[in-house]
């Protein structure tokens, strides 16, 4: 029991975030800016020069029910005016299976507070309230359709043992290590949530 529980912790820091590992054959960039990805269709609203598609994020998304394998996000949902809408028009657009990756400023960082357009802040269970089975979705949800599995990750990515503990440790017992004075010493810049369909 004891080397089981070993091995799964083992498991759990040897774990890093790939975008490619999560990709399928449609995939879409919400709010790709001037960093339009390879392989990926780039929408935004404000920055068009590298958009495929100008979409109003606020909006319904314009593509059919379960037609995208991937929705990949950096550093857009906490700009979104309508952040509940916009996570259950992704709901409905992704294919059973397919992953919704948010990438944010955490609510630890200064940079989620420098920006002046910022309209939200994350912590590491934001997202919990679209979840099947947990605490949040299950007193609190907004909508009945849920993800089935959330993985979160923290950025930078470090190398180190310890960064990799207290990675781990945020993720396991987040009301602990978000009112602790471990989250003013170790600051993470970013969180990123993979939500599975």
């Amino acid at each position: 029991m004891v080397i089981k529980k070993l091995q799964k912790i083992l498991h759990e820091l040897s774990k890093q975030f790939i975008l490619e590992d999560y990709m399928g054959e449609k995939n879409l960039n919400l709010g790709c800016g001037n960093r339009p990805l390879k392989n990926f269709i780039n929408i935004d609203y404000w920055n068009t020069k590298y958009a495929d598609e100008v979409v109003d994020l606020n909006q319904i998304l314009p593509y059919e029910d379960e037609s995208i394998d991937l929705i990949y996000s950096d550093n857009v949902f906490e700009h979104v005016q309508n952040l509940i809408g916009l996570i259950k028009e992704c709901h409905r657009v992704l294919k059973k299976d397919g992953y919704l990756i948010i990438r944010v400023p955490y609510f630890k960082s200064k940079h989620a507070f420098v920006d002046p357009t910022h309209v939200h802040f994350f912590t590491v269970q934001s997202m919990d309230y679209f979840v099947e089975g947990t605490y949040f979705y299950n007193q609190y949800r907004f909508f009945d359709e849920s993800f089935s599995k959330l993985e979160i990750f923290f950025e930078p990515q470090s190398k180190s043992f310890v960064r990799k503990i207290v990675s781990l440790y945020a993720t396991k017992r987040p009301n602990q290590f978000e009112n602790s004075i471990w989250s003013n010493i170790f600051v993470f810049h970013n969180i990123i949530y993979v939500l599975k369909k």
